[in-house]
């Protein structure tokens, strides 16, 4: 695997291949002091324990890992430095036995510290709202912070869900889409298993729809959204 930065002539300007051995590269993205690109490795599939963060400076002379067990799929950095990961939780299955799986976040701070800001399993119980499998109930796919309003936006593949969560509380603001959906989408398609996303600068939500194999197609939705009335109108789609 590699990491390239491209210019607008699409031409490769800077490029890596990660030091660390084995796993999944889920994520890539430059920090916010414009010093350092930021690795996120998931672990196997065997093993999400060995997931580790690589930062790696833009001159490439130095580089720097941090062990992230469980760490999958994605991750954002606010400004002060701190990272914040999907992580999986493991917890008993009421119903069928074993354990079961869902996403928290977790920040991990410049100075070390990990905090659990907000975990799936206090925000929904899975046997109240009908779920019922895989291992990991939410599948976490994309994460992305606003640091203007201090909040959270999550993806959860496996229900269809993108969720909204109020940093400093972990309170749930809203939940769009799927099986925990709170909108009203009127007359427009709904989104099928999103995959990553943006919240624009006029509000609106860009959404990859991945779609169904029933659907047969993937698209970009562009989504209006009115947070009181809890409101959804499609405005766009490609």
């Amino acid at each position: 695997s590699m990491v390239v930065i491209l210019n607008a002539k699409g031409e490769i300007i800077w490029y890596y291949v990660p030091t660390v051995v084995g796993g999944n590269m889920m994520r890539a993205l430059v920090t916010h002091d414009r010093k350092s690109v930021l690795l996120g490795h998931a672990g196997t599939q065997g093993d999400l324990s060995t997931g580790v963060l690589e930062w790696i400076s833009l001159d490439g002379g130095t580089v720097h890992t941090v062990a992230a067990p469980n760490f999958v799929h994605d991750l954002a950095e606010l400004p002060d430095g701190t990272v914040a990961l999907i992580v999986v939780e493991e917890r008993p299955d009421p119903v069928n036995g074993g354990t079961w799986a869902a996403d928290t976040i977790v920040e991990f701070a410049p100075d070390g510290t990990q905090t659990t800001v907000f975990s799936a399993w206090d925000a929904v119980d899975p046997v109240e709202a009908g779920i019922s499998g895989p291992h990991n109930w939410t599948h976490g796919n994309g994460l992305d912070y606003d640091a203007v309003n201090d909040v959270y936006y999550f993806s959860w593949k496996e229900v269809g869900t993108l969720v909204k969560i109020q940093r400093a509380t972990a309170e749930v603001d809203w939940m769009i889409d799927g099986k925990l959906n709170q909108f009203d989408f009127g007359d427009d398609p709904v989104v099928q298993l999103q995959h990553q996303f943006e919240r624009l600068p006029d509000g609106n939500l860009l959404i990859f729809d991945n779609g169904t194999q029933e659907r047969g197609y993937s698209r970009a939705v562009e989504l209006e959204l009115d947070e009181e009335a809890l409101t959804a109108n499609q405005v766009w789609e490609y």
